[in-house]
Parts: C-alpha cells; sequence; structure tokens
C-alpha cells in the first residue's frame, strides 16, 4: 500500500488555496491547508507533512519568522517551499535551505518543484 505524500498549503489567498488544492489532488498528493500562522502551526505539530507551501504574508504574520524560530519542523524533515512575487525573499530563504518559488509561477514548474522535494524527503 502506497502511503499519499502529504502537501500542507499555507495560503490566505482562498481562490489560490483552492486552486493549489484541486490540481495536487489531481497528482495524488493528500492535501492540508491553513490561512495563518496559527493554524499551520498547528497542522505541522499534528501532522505528518512531506512538503508545506506556503507564502510568506498570512492573515496572522509572517511564515518565515514561523519557520526560522521553529527549528523543529526543519528538523523532522518538513520540506518547505516559499512562494512569493518578492524576489528578496530568495536568499532568506536559501539560508535557511529552504526552496523558494516566485510569484507567478508556471504550474508545472511548481508541480515539479513540489514532487521533486517530497520525493527527496521520502528517500532521505
Amino acid at each position: 500500500m502506497v502511503i499519499p505524500l502529504t502537501l500542507l498549503i499555507v495560503e490566505d489567498d482562498f481562490g489560490l488555496a483552492t486552486m493549489y488544492q484541486h490540481i495536487f489532488q489531481l497528482e495524488g498528493f493528500e492535501i492540508k491547508v491553513a490561512s495563518t500562522v496559527e493554524d499551520a502551526t498547528r497542522i505541522l505539530n499534528e501532522k505528518t507533512i512531506d512538503v508545506c507551501l506556503t507564502d510568506i504574508n498570512v492573515i496572522d504574520g509572517n511564515m518565515l519568522d514561523m519557520i526560522s524560530h521553529h527549528h523543529s519542523f526543519l528538523n523532522n524533515q518538513v520540506k518547505f517551499i516559499l512562494h512569493s512575487g518578492d524576489e528578496r525573499f530568495r536568499e532568506t530563504a536559501l539560508e535557511l535551505d529552504i526552496a523558494f518559488a516566485g510569484k507567478p509561477i508556471a504550474i508545472e514548474a511548481l508541480i515539479s518543484l513540489v514532487k521533486g522535494l517530497s520525493h527527496q524527503k521520502r528517500t532521505a
């Protein structure tokens, strides 16, 4: 029995989150969705997440701050992808060994990035 890869989508834009959820479900991922830092933190603490695709600024705070202050998520081998239209965050992401995906991004490129990181995590 193959256990599906689990993707946490952290996005406060409902339309974008719904689109990502639909696309990645079609790709075979189990999906969890959060729109706040609080919900994302709860899900990361309660569930086994392979990859977290996250916007940086969400309703109640900054996901980059949350990730950098909770090293346990990185140590638990959650693979993070910071998704932002602000290229200034690319360097910070690289310093934390986190993937960065600019906005806009071709959906095929995003799918490839998520799949690559999720399989990398499973084989680690």
